[in-house]
């Protein structure tokens, strides 16, 4: 027999999702990626919402999974004005627009890339956040644009509007 897989929906006005709705669109949702980020045997979410606050400053929301679907508490918010990520947040960033969630230095832990495309008037960057097993580290994040890693570029090269393995 055939089970219909439940369906579950979260927005910025889900309960324990950080955040309130805005007016228009943040685009929450644009961009996902999933993985069990604190190894409790739960996927957890990461949700990027590039067009936040009205401006596309951009932010991602992490939502940890529990039993029920996800927690409603501990779950938490960075944008590029979080203290420890470089940079700083400004009108047409699109941070959040893309995301992925892998172990780049081997350490079995999981961490965190985010994609902000319109950064430097289009030409882009991402943002690494290293994971400690039980959330991300932004005392230890480093951001690549491809200025930074010499690469002559295009103007408005968008780096970092999509990544993958």
């Amino acid at each position: 027999m055939y089970r219909r897989p439940s369906r579950t929906e979260l927005d910025v006005d889900s309960p324990g999702v950080p955040g309130s709705d805005e007016y228009g669109d943040d685009a929450f949702g644009y961009s996902l990626a999933l993985g069990d980020i604190d190894r409790d045997g739960w996927a957890d979410l990461v949700v990027g919402a590039p067009e936040y606050n009205d401006d596309a400053r951009g932010r991602i929301t992490v939502i940890h999974g529990a039993r029920s679907g996800w927690r409603t508490t501990g779950n938490y918010t960075f944008a590029q004005n979080t203290k420890g990520i470089p940079g700083k947040a400004e009108r047409g960033d699109w941070f959040g627009g893309s995301l992925t969630l892998l172990d780049h230095n081997r350490d079995r832990r999981l961490d965190l890339t985010i994609g902000a495309p319109g950064e430097n008037k289009d030409s882009g960057m991402i943002t690494t956040l290293p994971g400690s097993g039980k959330k991300f580290s932004t005392s230890k994040s480093r951001t690549f644009g491809l200025s930074k890693l010499r690469y002559r570029h295009p103007p408005k090269a968008e780096f970092g509007t999509s990544l993958g393995r």
